[in-house]
């Protein structure tokens, strides 16, 4: 299992894209900390090869973080995503993450549109 690095760019209207380009199966993206974004969309893609995309978030400080959850959509359904789409997230956590889980041969690419309110 492998932390994979973030990229972040800034996109139009106020908004920030935070890439994970490459996650293969056991991989967790490197926590992105924006609570000041109220507005979030996931965007997957790429060879999910059965894997699924779990999208988690927890409100721990950073520094000593021991739990994710898993995030929902707008109609409560957990973010455990087995294909590639867009997806708009319902909460609002400290720290958001992908985490891939089961698949083989999977190399996928997670992008978090989070839309700053500051």
């Amino acid at each position: 299992m492998a932390t994979v690095a973030f990229t972040r760019a800034e996109a139009a209207g106020g908004c920030y894209r935070y890439t994970w380009a490459g996650l293969t199966p056991g991989d967790v993206g490197a926590p992105v900390s924006a609570p000041g974004a109220a507005d979030r969309s996931v965007h997957v893609f790429g060879t999910l090869g059965g894997a699924s995309v779990v999208i988690e978030a927890s409100n721990e400080d950073a520094a000593s973080v021991s739990d994710y959850e898993t995030l929902h959509d707008a109609q409560g359904t957990p973010l455990s995503l087995s294909s590639a789409g867009i997806y708009f997230v319902a909460e609002n956590g400290n720290l958001v993450r992908p985490r891939i889980s089961g698949g083989s041969g999977s190399s996928v690419t997670v992008i978090l549109l989070a839309r700053n309110t500051k």
